[in-house]
């Protein structure tokens, strides 16, 4: 056999080699994470009671998705917009195009007090890197997904700034380089409530946010917060107080 033989021999057992190692990694990512939940124990009070089936009084507690498949005549069915109440449609539109880069679809002005305003990142890439126009956008908005619709009423404060109670939490947003993005947002004066790596603000509008009732119970959830990766993401407020979380694309 050849020297170019034997080094094209050990070079495709290499690849092979390689190629199963990755392959089980990626297979043990899942089984992984969802062990980390079970390793990473947290330990509460045992006469409480979860309100998730099959769980334990061990805490953080990872319970997978096993539903079966989706009714078939949902198929097609998707989530095609969210609405949040504002204060000021201008401020909202340089804070979300300017400064997440969403386009503006259109403003329908009903009287001379209420309008709604629709926004979206542009379908030519993940992060909308692709141009659009206004107008395409607009036809394909029965067929988007992640489109926000802002509705405002001239000279009144958003109710769900003045309701403690409302069931709104958060919305979510994914960067390519999330220091990269924090850097910007931070040069562009952008409200940021909680930046990569720092650990929440129990006084901060946050924990209000992910429906904790109080401190004590913050702190409770802290370990389990750890886990998800929280304390990786950055948490920015729009103007109006509505809280985003923004995640690195993985």
């Amino acid at each position: 056999m050849s020297m170019f033989s034997k080094h094209s021999e050990h070079l495709l057992i290499t690849t092979m080699l390689l190629n199963s190692i990755i392959l089980f990694t990626l297979g043990a990512l899942p089984v992984t994470f969802a062990c980390n939940f079970h390793n990473t124990v947290y330990k509460r009070d045992t006469n409480s009671t979860s309100p998730y089936p099959n769980s334990t009084s061990t805490y953080p507690n990872f319970i997978p998705g096993a539903d079966g498949p989706a009714d078939s005549a949902t198929l097609g069915y998707t989530l095609n917009h969210h609405a949040l109440l504002v204060s000021n449609l201008t401020q909202t539109r340089e804070f979300y195009g300017d400064v997440l880069g969403m386009r503006h679809l259109f403003t329908f002005e009903l009287n001379p007090h209420w309008s709604l305003m629709f926004m979206g990142h542009a379908q030519g890439g993940k992060n909308g890197t692709g141009f659009q126009d206004a107008d395409t956008m607009v036809m394909e908005r029965g067929n988007r997904e992640g489109l926000m619709e802002f509705l405002s009423y001239a000279g009144t404060t958003p109710p769900t700034q003045t309701r403690p109670h409302s069931s709104f939490s958060h919305l979510g947003l994914i960067v390519p380089d999330i220091q990269a993005a924090q850097a910007r947002m931070e040069a562009k004066g952008v409200n940021i409530v909680k930046r990569v790596g720092d650990a929440v603000d129990p006084t901060s509008s946050i924990p209000a946010a992910l429906g904790f009732p109080d401190t004590m119970a913050f702190e409770e959830g802290i370990p389990g917060l750890q886990i998800l990766g929280f304390y990786g993401y950055m948490i920015i407020a729009d103007p109006d107080g509505n809280l985003l979380e923004v995640i690195e694309q993985y």
